[in-house]
């Protein structure tokens, strides 16, 4: 089997067919719109549950304490995945004192408890593409 073949098995092709394919994963609302949720490589799976991991880090960099978070998926051998953040607080922080039970709990209040992540880690900075985003896929590395 050709490498190309292979790779298009993995990851589909921008265009097949004449549509557009960006792997974004959108919901049908009760007033038959469309709304978006999440892209499928930032989609965590855990007890059976989808999290999208663009919703955690939302809601995480709501905290008064985080200026930048990146949230990914890591293996449990309970529910498959669990939801893990990284952030970076804002200057006066130091993650001490019960700051990451905060930040779990502003999650568990603010979006449906089962999304909220499993742990929480304070980093200094996070990996950055060339254009500047966090990379997320380096930290679970």
């Amino acid at each position: 089997m050709s490498s190309t073949r292979t790779a298009r098995r993995c990851r589909p092709t921008p265009v097949e067919d004449g549509w557009s394919i960006p792997g974004d994963i959108f919901v049908m609302r009760e007033d038959v719109r469309l709304g978006y949720k999440s892209h499928r490589d930032n989609l965590i799976i855990s007890s059976g549950h989808n999290i999208p991991g663009s919703e955690i880090k939302v809601v995480v960099e709501e905290h008064e304490s985080v200026s930048e978070v990146a949230v990914i998926a890591i293996p449990d051998e309970e529910c498959g995945n669990i939801v893990k953040a990284f952030g970076v607080l804002e200057d006066g922080y130091d993650g001490t004192g019960g700051l990451v039970e905060e930040i779990q709990n502003h999650v568990k209040n603010t979006l449906e408890p089962y999304k909220y992540p499993r742990e929480v880690d304070v980093v200094q900075s996070l990996p950055r593409t060339e254009t500047d985003p966090p990379l997320a896929t380096e930290l679970s590395e």
